[in-house]
């Protein structure tokens, strides 16, 4: 019962890591998101 609400709920928040990963890559938000994405490929 528990398992279509914990999927749901991985998938949005999967969801969301996708765009942030995206987002870095668009040539809008170059400031604070090529910073925040630099940092996670710094690692």
């Amino acid at each position: 019962m528990s398992h279509p609400d914990s999927s749901e709920k991985v998938r949005g928040r999967g969801r969301v890591s996708c765009a942030d990963c995206v987002i870095p890559s668009s040539p809008a938000p170059q400031s604070v998101d090529k910073r925040r994405y630099e940092g996670l490929v710094s690692f």
